[in-house]
């Protein structure tokens, strides 16, 4: 709900303050990125029953294997794709339209975040499935606000771009803490699937 909050917060604050043919040329890049995202998504949320049933049967070391299955297999399904669409991104916008093109590099930045996002792992559903859902909460609720603030900030000192860049930062960096809280609370490296009693 977050990353939508996100895509459509952004949208709107670049036709505020950019322009509507700006708010267009946003739209499709992340349309476009999003294609990336469904992999993740979809993989994670596969991966979720499973991570909260050895967290039931308290079994940390298994929510561990389980996490990091879920890196690497999105990690195989989704860089090879988000490495394509960084280089041909003007090639592929062209596509939809000539003047899409302009979107390039918005599509770079939201590809590179989807990246990020991917390698870092299901960290904010394992952190709400090991019994820190507060904390995911917290977290979440704290990008969403800094969302607010730096969306606008964004596109009044570096247009679509820079509406780009802070979502996209957001993103990488909610999920970085996650990453960082889920080690810190469960003893558990999602990268790795380790697990050691914190």
């Amino acid at each position: 709900m977050a990353l939508n909050f996100a895509d459509w917060y952004g949208l709107a604050t670049v036709a505020a303050s950019v322009g509507i043919y700006e708010a267009g040329l946003y739209r499709v890049a992340i349309q476009v990125a999003s294609a990336i995202a469904i992999i993740s998504i979809g993989l994670f949320s596969v991966f979720s029953a499973q991570i909260s049933a050895a967290y039931a049967a308290d079994n940390l070391a298994k929510v561990g294997t389980l996490a990091k299955s879920a890196v690497h297999l999105s990690a195989v399904l989704v860089l090879p794709a988000a490495l394509i669409l960084f280089l041909t991104a003007e090639w592929i916008l062209q596509l939809i339209g000539p003047e899409f093109t302009a979107a390039a590099d918005v599509l770079k930045i939201m590809v590179v975040g989807q990246a990020i996002y991917t390698m870092t792992g299901p960290s904010g559903l394992t952190l709400a499935l090991t019994g820190h859902q507060n904390i995911s909460f917290i977290l979440t609720a704290a990008s969403t606000l800094l969302l607010l603030v730096l969306a606008p900030l964004g596109a009044h000192f570096a247009g679509i771009v820079g509406v780009a860049l802070a979502v996209s930062a957001l993103l990488i960096l909610r999920n970085l803490i996650s990453l960082y809280l889920v080690r810190r609370l469960t003893g558990i490296n999602i990268l790795t699937g380790h697990y050691s009693a914190a």
